[in-house]
Formats: structure tokens, C-alpha cells, sequence
């Protein structure tokens, strides 16, 4: 970009383009731009917006086929995860629930007397999974607080000023 802020002409862009078309990087300059954009981490947005970038776009099929190997292998490797290897199953099925399983199962019926027992939905249990989440009663309480707050407005004035 130009000093000062002056935006360049599509002249000059062209220019600047046809310049730079075909020099390569050297591994140094790639090594030392990956180094600079690792550990960055992507907006919501950013992300939004490169997904529809590419949503509809039609691959050919013999990118389909390199997909489809691709996965093919990562799945016979076992690494279904990116970010985290799959775990050892060559062992067999270990005895009882793990960690992960056993936060997420049913837990018993809770006394009546107790906060959870006041958010049960009528005719159910009160288990762990059929209780309202805390962002839904957070987001009722704030809805209900907002209600009793905040006054419509009345529209702005629109006429001639006396």
C-alpha cells in the first residue's frame, strides 16, 4: 500500500502484478511467513465467510476420488480426529463406564426439595437430560427482565420544529 494512505490504480496494480508473476518464494521467506501466521486462530466470522465462499462449488470427480482416499486411509490409520489421535481399541472394551461416559449419564432422581427438582418438566424424572439448560433459564430470566424494564419509546418527532 502506498504512503499515506492513497489507495493504488488498477495502472499501477498491473504493473505491480505483472512484476511479481512467477517469482518464487524462497523457503526461508516461507518458513519465516509460516512462523509468523502459527497459532493464529480464525474468527467466527472469517470462518463463516470462507465456508460460503465455497459452499455450492462443484469438484471434479478426480478431486472426489482424492477425498474419498484421503479419508479412506485416515480412517484405516485409525487418526479419525484432527486434533486428537483415536483411541486404542486393539485391547478390547474396557470394563465399566469412562470418565467422558459416565458425566453424561442419567443420575439418580433428585429430592423435591432441590434447585433441579424445581426446573423438572411436568410428567418426566428429573435426570440430567431432560433439565432446561442454564443459557435457556439465563436467557428467560433476561427476557423477563427486559420485559419489566425497558419502556417503549415513543417515535421521534417527525414534524416542523416550533
Amino acid at each position: 500500500m502506498p504512503a499515506g494512505g492513497q489507495k493504488h490504480t488498477e495502472k499501477t496494480k498491473d504493473k505491480i502484478r505483472a512484476a511479481r508473476t512467477g517469482t518464487k518464494l524462497s523457503p526461508e521467506t516461507k518458513a519465516r511467513i509460516g512462523a509468523a501466521l502459527a497459532g493464529k486462530k480464525l474468527s467466527d466470522q472469517a470462518r463463516a465467510n470462507m465456508s460460503a465462499a465455497h459452499m455450492g462449488k462443484k469438484l471434479s470427480p478426480e478431486t472426489r476420488a482424492k477425498i474419498s482416499k484421503s479419508h479412506r486411509a485416515r480412517w484405516a490409520s485409525g487418526n479419525v480426529s484432527a486434533t486428537q489421535p483415536a483411541p486404542d481399541l486393539s485391547s478390547g472394551p474396557t470394563p465399566g463406564p469412562s470418565a467422558a461416559t459416565a458425566a453424561f449419564s442419567p443420575q439418580p432422581p433428585a429430592s423435591s426439595t432441590t434447585a433441579a427438582a424445581s426446573l423438572q418438566i411436568p410428567g418426566t424424572s428429573p435426570t440430567r437430560h431432560n433439565l432446561p439448560s442454564i443459557r435457556d433459564v439465563f436467557a428467560a430470566e433476561f427476557a423477563a427482565l427486559s420485559l419489566t424494564r425497558h419502556r417503549p419509546q415513543a417515535p421521534p418527532h417527525s414534524g416542523p420544529r416550533r
